[in-house]
């Protein structure tokens, strides 16, 4: 058993040499220099020192030195404490955060409607009438080249798709069709040939070379085969400004 009577002197002759000497117990366990302020969107903030921003989390040490994981869902912005710039989106990508939350809420739907599929609750041609989500859907205008459609989808199957067919319909700013260059209509045809394995998420680029002006459009995916040889056939309708 420790010896507590022999324990506290020496604790406090240490206290009060510290205090001697200008510090305090606190003050000693300050050992990391913080770099950046993370504002939360809760309105809290930390002053931390950064190590670096994955796709959920932001990893970083506190000011006494203890790891942490900040849930980049809940941040609002990152501020470089010295220069007192926005750095949020050096160490957050927030399409990407966007679309692995949704990746995990889609699977976890899945995951309960083959479960409800199981108990007899849910019907099992619900399986087959969605056999994908999609993800993400942006219009993108990058300086001096054609407007562009980020689509990302993911396949909610335990099949491979091999080709994803859609319908992209183009509107000016004010939501009318937007024709095409030589005559063209505002409608074009789209077919992705790149195999989406089960549970996996894929992200086309669909370049308007044809429909420069386009402002807004409309991503109609309309057809999905399997490598098994089986397809589908239906209608999912995304807005996209």
């Amino acid at each position: 058993m420790m010896n507590v009577a022999r324990i506290l002197p020496a604790f406090f002759f240490t206290v009060c040499a510290m205090i001697l000497l200008g510090c305090s117990p606190s003050a000693t366990m300050k050992t990391v220099e913080p770099d950046h302020i993370v504002y939360l969107d809760d309105g809290d903030s930390l002053s931390v020192k950064l190590v670096r921003g994955e796709i959920l989390v932001l990893r970083a040490l506190s000011e006494t030195g203890d790891s942490l994981a900040l849930d980049n869902a809940s941040i609002d912005r990152i501020v470089h404490r010295a220069s007192g710039r926005d750095v949020t989106d050096r160490y957050i990508d927030r399409d990407a955060l966007k679309i692995e939350l949704g990746k995990r809420a889609a699977l976890l739907r899945r995951e309960k409607l083959k479960a409800d599929v199981a108990a007899g609750k849910r019907k099992k041609s619900e399986l087959d009438r969605l056999p994908f989500t999609v993800l993400s859907a942006n219009l993108e205008r990058p300086s001096g080249e054609s407007p562009q459609i980020a689509l990302t989808i993911l396949n909610l199957t335990e099949k491979k798709i091999s080709l994803l067919r859609t319908r992209v319909h183009c509107f000016d700013a004010q939501g009318r069709p937007q024709s095409g260059t030589r005559g063209r209509n505002h409608v074009f045809d789209a077919t992705s040939r790149v195999p989406i394995g089960p549970g996996e998420d894929f992200t086309t680029i669909l370049t308007l070379r044809n429909h420069p002006r386009t402002r807004k459009a409309k991503v109609d995916i309309h057809y999905l085969e399997f490598s098994d040889g089986t397809w589908w056939k239906g209608r999912i309708e995304e807005e996209v400004e």
